[in-house]
């Protein structure tokens, strides 16, 4: 997520929804609250970063309605440079972008 943040920033994306399947992390991104946790260095890092953005957005969505995400995220596990797409799509998500895609 820090680096989805950090890549919406340094390429001045706006507007930006973040979708995650872990509730609790929506919860500690979007509370106002410091974060005590192992990670929370990194979700103040979120935090502040996102503040830069000017229309940004954290939202829990389940695996389920996200396969997509789900996907990339254990696509992400296997790669070791940083990666991204601009105009066409990963062979491992392409036929659920096909699927989720409306009309």
């Amino acid at each position: 997520m820090l680096k989805s943040v950090q890549f919406s920033v340094d390429c001045s994306l706006a507007p930006c929804v973040f979708e995650m399947d872990e509730a609790m992390v929506v919860k500690w991104i979007t509370d106002n609250r410091c974060n005590f946790s192992k990670n929370g260095v990194i979700l103040e890092d979120i935090k502040s970063l996102s503040s830069d953005l000017r229309d940004v957005n954290f939202v829990y969505t389940s695996k389920k309605a996200n396969g997509v995400a789900h996907s990339l995220a254990k696509h992400a596990l296997q790669i070791t440079e940083d990666t991204f797409w601009m105009e066409d799509v990963p062979a491992c998500i392409s036929v659920l972008v096909v699927v989720d895609k409306p009309g």
